[in-house]
């Protein structure tokens, strides 16, 4: 069996996708803020709200620490707000093509 990560060139390949590596410290940087911003600033949130259960936690991920502490304070602008997101085509099967082989 594959590495994973060859399993994942294979198919972004077979897509037509390019990989672009995080090679400069302040790409990895970024990464790195942002998972320690989870670990760090998070749980001490949920803990301040009284938080003890899965579907509260979601919650307040989603209307309250994403929108008022992560979108304001870690978010970075893209220099081009054009999505290069583009629809899979009809003749695309993903799931030949998202398998290992």
């Amino acid at each position: 069996m594959g590495d994973l990560f060859s399993q994942m060139q294979r198919a972004c390949e077979e897509l037509g996708i390019e990989i672009i590596f995080a090679n400069s410290p302040q790409g990895k940087g970024r990464v790195e803020r942002a998972f320690d911003t989870f670990q760090d600033r998070l749980v001490p949130e949920l803990r301040l709200a009284e938080i003890t259960d899965m579907d509260s936690a979601n919650h307040y991920l989603k209307n309250t620490f994403i929108p008022d502490y992560w979108l304001k304070q870690l978010t970075v602008h893209a220099k081009n707000i054009n999505s290069e997101f583009k629809p899979v085509p009809a003749y695309i099967n993903l799931d030949a093509i998202c398998v290992q082989k």
